[in-house]
């Protein structure tokens, strides 16, 4: 049985006005450099910029426990 693989979903995708599109190129770097491998990509349209994150285990092993140890 062959399985089709498509195109990968976002896993997250966070956001922001343009105007802060210094603020999240400097925090997909930040991410970057602690996962050591590179995380998701950044996109623009018009009005705003997006992080996408495609890699489940990058949100599991990463992002999440960095996310519950601000709160």
């Amino acid at each position: 049985m062959l399985i089709r693989q498509g195109r990968p979903r976002p896993v997250l995708s966070l956001s922001l006005d343009i105007s802060e599109l210094e603020m999240m190129k400097n925090l997909h770097k930040y991410l970057s450099l602690c996962t050591c491998e590179g995380v998701g990509y950044i996109k623009t349209d018009k009005n705003n910029v997006y992080l996408i994150l495609v890699s489940l285990d990058d949100l599991n092993n990463f992002i999440f426990p960095k996310l519950d140890s601000v709160s």
